[in-house]
C-alpha cells in the first residue's frame, strides 16, 4: 500500500499548524510528518503534537521570497526521508493548506500514476525576457506577465548598484538586471542548453525518487543553489529546475485548489465556504489558502469525516 508523508513549512499561527497535523494524522493513520517551524517568528509548543510529528532542529530563520525557505524545505524533506520507514510520496505544505480529498482517493491516485512529481512548472527562456502587456484571463503563475518576471528573477544578470535605502552599503544591496542574453555569453549563470531554467508555484507533491533527486548534491545543484541565494523568490525555481532537468516524469498539476482573484494578483485569495463546490469539482488533494476555524474548514472536516473524537484518539 502506498505510504504518504508530509513536510510543513510554517512560521505563525501555531493553533492552525496543530490542527493541520491533527487532520493529516486522522486521515492518513498517523503518517510521518516533519514540520520546519520558524521559532524565531512565533513560539510553538512541540509537546502538543502527536509522536508522528517531528521538527527540524535547529530551524532556519525564514522570510518569504528569500532563499532561506529552500534549505528549510530541503532539511524537512531530508528528515522525512531519512527515517526508518520513509514514505513513498510526500506533500510540501504551508500552514494554510488543508485536505480536500478523501485519503482513499488520494492514495489511489498516487498508486496508479506514472508521474514522479506533481509540480507547477514552465520553462523560462530567452524569448520570455521582454515584457508582455497582453490582456489575458489566466492568473497566478499561468499569466503571460509571469514569464518575463521569472526571466528577470532567475536568468538576467544581476549587477550590484547602490540602494536608495542604503546608498553607502558595501557591498551594494541594490540590483540592476541586464536582460540581454549577450551578457550571459560573458558571465555564464547556472543555466545552459543542457540545464534549463524552470519556475512555478512553490508547493508540490513528489515520490521517493524525486526526493532523492532533490537531496542529491551535484555540481549543477550547487551552482543553482549559489545562484539563487540572493535572487527573489528562489523557492519558485530551485526544485522546478532540479526536477525538470532530471529523467523524472513531471505533471504540471500540483494537486492544489488555489483561487487567484485577478490576473495581476500577487497572492491567492483566502478561500471561503462558497468555494467548496469548486474545490470538490477540481479534484485537488489540498485547498489553499484556508483560514483556521472557518466555516470552510468545518465543512471539509464534515466531508472527510474528521471529528474531535477521532482527533482525541490520535493525540
Amino acid at each position: 500500500m502506498t505510504k504518504v508523508g508530509f513536510v510543513l513549512l510554517t512560521h505563525s499561527h501555531p493553533e492552525q499548524v496543530l490542527a493541520l497535523t491533527q487532520a493529516l494524522s486522522v486521515l492518513y493513520d498517523t503518517p510521518p510528518i516533519v514540520c520546519h517551524h520558524d521559532f524565531g517568528q512565533c513560539a510553538l509548543d512541540k509537546k502538543l503534537f502527536s509522536s508522528n510529528v517531528r521538527f527540524v532542529e535547529p530551524h532556519f530563520p525564514t522570510f518569504w521570497g528569500c532563499f532561506s525557505i529552500v534549505p528549510a524545505a530541503l532539511a524537512g524533506i531530508r528528515l522525512l526521508m531519512d527515517g526508518t520507514n520513509p514514505p513513498d510520496w510526500f506533500y510540501l505544505l504551508s500552514g494554510s493548506d488543508y485536505p480536500a480529498m478523501s485519503p482513499d482517493r488520494v492514495l489511489e491516485t498516487l498508486a496508479r500514476t506514472n508521474y514522479d512529481a506533481f509540480i507547477d512548472h514552465r520553462e523560462i527562456k530567452v524569448s520570455n525576457r521582454k515584457s508582455k502587456n497582453v490582456a489575458d484571463h489566466q492568473s497566478g503563475f499561468a499569466r503571460p506577465s509571469y514569464l518575463p518576471l521569472a526571466y528577470r528573477r532567475y536568468c538576467a544578470l544581476a549587477i550590484p548598484r547602490p540602494s536608495l535605502k542604503k546608498p553607502l552599503a558595501i557591498p551594494p544591496v541594490g540590483r540592476f538586471y541586464a536582460h540581454h542574453p549577450w551578457w550571459r555569453s560573458i558571465l555564464p549563470g547556472p543555466f545552459s542548453s543542457s540545464f534549463r531554467c524552470y519556475a512555478g508555484e512553490h508547493w508540490f507533491s513528489a515520490n521517493a525518487k524525486a526526493a532523492a533527486c532533490l537531496l542529491n548534491e551535484t555540481e549543477q545543484s550547487r551552482r543553482l543553489f549559489a545562484h539563487l541565494t540572493r535572487r527573489e523568490s528562489p523557492e519558485e525555481c530551485y526544485y522546478h529546475s532540479i526536477l525538470a532537468n532530471s529523467p523524472l516524469r513531471l505533471n504540471s498539476d500540483n494537486l492544489r485548489y488555489i483561487d487567484w482573484p485577478s490576473p495581476d494578483s500577487w497572492h491567492p485569495a483566502t478561500l471561503t465556504v462558497s468555494d467548496l463546490p469548486a474545490i470538490v469539482r477540481s479534484e485537488a488533494h489540498f485547498a489553499r489558502k484556508v483560514k483556521y476555524g472557518s466555516a470552510l474548514v468545518a465543512e471539509l472536516d464534515r466531508m472527510l469525516g474528521i471529528s474531535s473524537q477521532r482527533i482525541a484518539k490520535v493525540g
